[in-house]
């Protein structure tokens, strides 16, 4: 706490130091000599070395406060300090005046009526009327003038009897006390708004305050970022003049309090918020809160990555995949080349071919590894849940909606990427909802009529060929020109045999691993026999003879083992190619669901398929 005491002439200065002396005044308090414009030259000298209370009487606190921004607090001519000055002429026949600046006369007033003294009472408002008016006191023949410095050294220079208007010590320390009070509480406010600029300047929402004129008050550092302006060139401005903010501002006028409400801002959206700020009724500003909506998305994309990180999180590397074919090599540089760009991709192969594995590994190989992976197989919902699952719903928007409504996967899946598996399955009026999320780049959860932009990357597969899908009416010719951006074709297991001697023994070693078998590579009699068969399941069809010939072999791939389990996986091909890939595919099956005791969960596991595709391929089997 820091005061400063400028005292208008050297009695006041006097009497301030016996005070001192005495150890009647505060350390915090310093003295100073000056009157008028030297007092104000002083109070200057004081506001720049961050003094919080400036004392000072009669004109030149006047002066002072007009001028210097800082609390002032006036030396008042108290009813005692009046009374001890005029008591020497109540008995006079001198005619008596009293010249000063008004906030000195006041105090004269009362004690004038109670001492039945006439006096001329005389209140400048300038140091340059003292003079005019000290002129025509003595034309009215006034002996003699009570006034402040300035007046009383000109009533001097024209011979009249002057006698200086001081304070008491009393008046003194009540000046000092006052300003100790206000001192305290200016301490005790800065210290409130140091916190306060403190909490909203680590506060990730840009926050604005405007006051009712629409002036900016407050613009805090994430105001800064979002709206791309610095707090110096907006705060105490009219929002409306501001270039940057105009567009916010037009978007403001609509009476009363809402919240989060998507803006668009510049070329970024925002959910803003405004609530009208009032006291005792009065209106007396606005705060306006925005958030980023794509730091609110990737906000709630990393809580339900914790949450959930099984479903949004990639495993898969291309180090993980397993050949050293030239063509399958071909196609990894080429998943490779496609990860560095933003483009859709259109992964298309045989089932059992790797496609989950190529889409994972090309997130990871992104600028969006970072971000959340989300996958979905198309064909294993029905088309309304589907819908729901890919875009969201709120509360409400259908019966057994869950309380509070659901993010979509298109939310879920913001920064990142989201795999759609089976995308020729999917149902061509829902084909029309994706076709629009890919143009607009956003989203409309179900039962909602607000749009919520997304940053995603597509990546879809599918074993069949969309081309004639399109010439059949079954797939949108739009949708697939969006989602064909770039394409990806995964080779079948039988047209890169030369990979079979590294998958198999990477499988036989993995399953002998997780059984606690020693570890022991394939024959190479055992290789020729997988290298006759077509492998019509592709990969993952190996993974399963192979799982079955570690266990039937102890651990051991043994050639008779082995001849036994491709010789039941030839029977699901009814005898070679004479028959289509529907009826080998429904063949297969069967012999799956016969190995399993017809357990449909634990045969889709094993195909590699959900539950429910499952069942709607033993429906349209007519297998029960």
């Amino acid at each position: 706490m820091r005061i400063g005491f400028i005292a208008p002439n050297r009695g006041m200065m006097q009497d301030l130091n016996k005070l001192k002396e005495a150890d009647r005044l505060s350390d915090r308090v310093d003295f100073f000599l000056g009157d008028l414009r030297e007092g104000l030259r002083i109070a200057n000298g004081l506001a720049y070395q961050k003094y919080d209370v400036i004392i000072s009487r009669g004109g030149t606190a006047r002066v002072i406060r007009d001028s210097v921004d800082l609390p002032v607090v006036e030396v008042q001519i108290t009813g005692y300090d009046a009374l001890r000055m005029l008591l020497p002429y109540q008995n006079t026949v001198y005619q008596v005046a009293i010249l000063g600046y008004e906030n000195i006369v006041r105090g004269f007033l009362p004690i004038l009526k109670r001492l039945e003294i006439t006096a001329y009472i005389e209140v400048v408002e300038k140091e340059e009327e003292v003079a005019e008016k000290v002129n025509e006191l003595k034309e009215l023949g006034v002996a003699v003038v009570l006034g402040d410095t300035v007046s009383v050294n000109h009533a001097k220079e024209v011979g009249l009897e002057a006698v200086l208007i001081t304070s008491g010590p009393e008046s003194l320390l009540l000046a000092v006390e006052e300003a100790e009070k206000i001192a305290g509480a200016i301490r005790e406010d800065r210290q409130k708004q140091r916190r306060l600029q403190e909490i909203l300047n680590l506060s990730n929402d840009a926050i604005v305050f405007l006051r009712p004129s629409g002036v900016v008050e407050l613009f805090n550092p994430a105001a800064e970022r979002m709206l791309e302006v610095r707090q110096e060139k907006v705060i105490g401005k009219r929002m409306d003049q501001c270039d940057c903010c105009h567009q916010l501002f037009s978007q403001l006028k609509e009476e009363g309090n809402w919240e989060n409400r998507v803006l668009a801002l510049g070329k970024s959206h925002a959910m803003v918020s405004k609530r009208i700020v009032e006291n005792e009724g009065r209106e007396i500003g606005t705060v306006i809160t925005m958030k980023d909506v794509t730091e609110v998305l990737e906000l709630e994309a990393r809580i339900r990555k914790d949450l959930q990180g099984r479903g949004l999180v990639a495993k898969k590397q291309f180090s993980d995949l397993i050949g050293s074919s030239h063509s399958f090599q071909a196609t990894i540089e080429r998943a490779k080349t496609y990860a560095k760009t933003n483009s859709n991709i259109l992964i298309r192969g045989e089932s059992g071919t790797g496609k989950e594995v190529f889409a994972q590994a090309i997130h990871l190989d992104s600028k969006r590894s970072e971000g959340p992976f989300v996958a979905l197989n198309c064909a294993a919902l029905p088309v309304d849940i589907l819908e729901s699952e890919l875009f969201g719903y709120v509360e409400g928007s259908f019966t057994g909606a869950k309380q509070g409504g659901k993010r979509g996967l298109f939310e879920l899946a913001h920064r990142g990427t989201i795999f759609l598996d089976e995308i020729g399955e999917m149902d061509v009026k829902l084909q029309s909802r994706l076709l629009r999320v890919l143009q607009e780049r956003e989203i409309m959860r179900i039962g909602d009529d607000r749009v919520i932009p997304i940053d995603v990357r597509v990546i879809c597969a599918t074993n069949k060929d969309l081309k004639t899908a399109v010439k059949k009416g079954e797939f949108r010719a739009d949708l697939y020109y969006r989602i064909n951006v770039l394409r990806i074709e995964i080779p079948p297991l039988r047209n890169r045999l030369e990979d079979l001697t590294e998958l198999a023994n990477r499988l036989v070693h993995h399953y002998q691993r997780k059984y606690k078998m020693m570890e022991k590579d394939v024959d190479q009699s055992v290789l020729q026999l997988l290298k006759n068969h077509r492998f019509e399941g592709n990969i993952r069809e190996l993974q399963n003879i192979m799982q079955r010939a570690v266990l039937l072999g102890t651990g051991s791939v043994e050639a008779k083992i082995l001849n036994e389990i491709l010789a039941d996986e030839s029977d699901m091909e009814l005898d070679g190619m004479d028959h289509t890939l529907q009826e080998r595919e429904q063949k297969w099956i069967e012999q799956v669901l016969r190995e399993e005791g017809y357990n449909k969960t634990k045969a889709a596991e094993r195909l590699g398929i959900h539950r429910v595709t499952l069942s709607k391929k033993l429906k349209n089997f007519e297998i029960k």
